[in-house]
């Protein structure tokens, strides 16, 4: 949601700049003619540009405010900074028909439509760096703990066969079946993330809101940690799904060939480091 919002907010606040810029122009161009045949200015330029990035979690969500409390709920920050006094619709007439009166005040609109601009990039960018604090700061709430059943190498890990009652076929659907789609599902949440990487569309001159690449250095970090941990998840998924199975079909010995095939994957989980620090698969490496 939070990194959706950017997104949103970062639409709107573009899609009103260029109409703010297109206005501009439009109005000066009007009150130059204007005045070269003696008229007034005709100068109608409001700016729009405000006010987005405090929007942008509803705006991704398109909904009534849910998106927001569930947000809160998950203890990241929605967006809620305020703006600068007097920040608001903006509108600077020529106080006369002349030239230079004209030029005053396409210039100062032109700086705040680039200051509103810069006003909305820097609300977005403390909010994600409030966000990758958050969830850095409380590494518990955003990565599930390891399962232990990533440690079993064997059928007896499980404990006695005297003293476990397991029934074969709704063990076999959730290992064979509703873990294998839950870890899809996370495979393809992450790589539903992976379009939304490339911020290139912000590329702008360096003088512009918050920079050449807009709020997109504060934004990468926040991204690439989601990325990690919906990928993270989905591996200690298959994982545990593949030793559950092993280790009931080497408790039963429904397998001959279990014991070994246990074991291996067993290794592979170690080598691996399926759910370590420090290993491939590991989010805050």
């Amino acid at each position: 949601m939070i990194l959706g919002g950017v997104h949103a907010a970062e639409e709107e606040i573009w899609r009103h700049a260029r109409e703010a810029v297109l206005d501009i122009v439009r109005d000066t161009t009007r009150s130059f003619d204007n005045a070269a045949n003696d008229a007034g200015p005709d100068w109608d330029v409001v700016l729009k540009i405000a006010g987005w990035a405090n929007s942008a979690v509803k705006l991704f969500a398109k909904g009534p405010g849910e998106a927001a409390t569930g947000a809160v709920e998950l203890g990241l920050d929605v967006l809620d900074a305020a703006l600068p006094n007097g920040w608001g619709p903006f509108e600077n007439r020529p106080e006369e028909g002349s030239y230079s009166s004209i030029r005053s005040a396409f210039e100062a609109a032109i700086s705040r439509a680039a200051a509103d601009i810069g006003t909305e990039e820097q609300i977005l960018v403390d909010n994600l760096r409030v966000n990758l604090g958050h969830v850095t700061d409380d590494k518990g709430s955003y990565d599930l703990s390891r399962p232990e059943i990533l440690d079993v190498d064997e059928g007896s890990d499980l404990g006695a066969r005297s003293e476990i009652s397991i029934d074969r076929v709704l063990a076999k659907e959730i290992t064979g079946t509703y873990l294998p789609n839950v870890a899809q599902e996370l495979y393809d949440a992450k790589n539903l993330l992976h379009p939304n990487l490339d911020l290139m569309p912000l590329y702008r001159d360096g003088s512009v809101g918050a920079g050449q690449y807009g709020p997109s250095s504060d934004y990468h970090p926040l991204h690439y940690l989601l990325w990690d941990l919906l990928g993270n998840l989905g591996t200690e998924t298959q994982y545990s799904a593949k030793s559950l199975d092993l280790a009931i079909a080497d408790l039963f010995g429904q397998d001959t060939d279990a014991a070994s095939e246990l074991r291996e994957h067993a290794d592979r989980v170690e080598q691996y480091g399926i759910g370590t620090p420090g290993s491939t698969y590991d989010p805050w490496d």
